[in-house]
């Protein structure tokens, strides 16, 4: 213990984990509640079909590209494609606002290519991801939507102009 390490670590998963017993009875309820899903059907149509297909093309050919890729880098990459999946399944806005960002973020490349590869050397993608508090986990999303399969000029450039990524 004096060399701030532990010989043994104690795991929970999310649905183990309740609240202290109260004092008086005992009794402990759980943290996190059954999260009940549902699927509500709809249709697109007009801009938000074309926006969905043109989205739906670039997370296929990124993530086609990430998985030839077996770097942090290309996982990161892979990452970020289920991400905006997931973002244009909640809402046209999440997933603009996410596309926003990482344009952002590659005109930030631009500006300077050197510190972003060094960012790049420091950044992890945690292997305990899931078992993160919600906070962490939106942090690592912010700089997972940064990733690029490459930081060339003429990439950046031309994804920066004008398709979604």
């Amino acid at each position: 213990m004096r060399e701030h390490e532990a010989p043994f670590y104690l795991r929970r998963t999310k649905e183990a984990l309740v609240t202290f017993p109260h004092p008086d009875t005992g009794e402990v309820h759980k943290l996190f509640t059954k999260r009940e899903v549902r699927t509500a059907a709809f249709d697109l149509d007009g801009d938000e079909l074309d926006f969905y297909d043109e989205l739906t093309r670039y997370v296929e050919d990124q993530s086609m590209a990430a998985a030839k890729d077996e770097s942090a880098r290309g996982r990161a990459v892979g990452f970020t494609m289920a991400l905006l999946q997931r973002r244009m399944a909640s809402s046209v806005y999440a997933v603009r606002r996410s596309l926003e960002r990482m344009r952002e973020r590659r005109e930030k490349i631009l500006e300077d290519p050197e510190a972003y590869r060094r960012a790049q050397i420091e950044r992890r993608v945690p292997d305990d991801f899931d078992d993160l508090t919600e906070e962490e986990q939106q942090r690592i999303i912010g700089q997972l939507e940064g990733e690029v399969l490459s930081a060339d000029r003429p990439f950046c450039a031309r994804k920066s102009a004008g398709s979604p990524g």
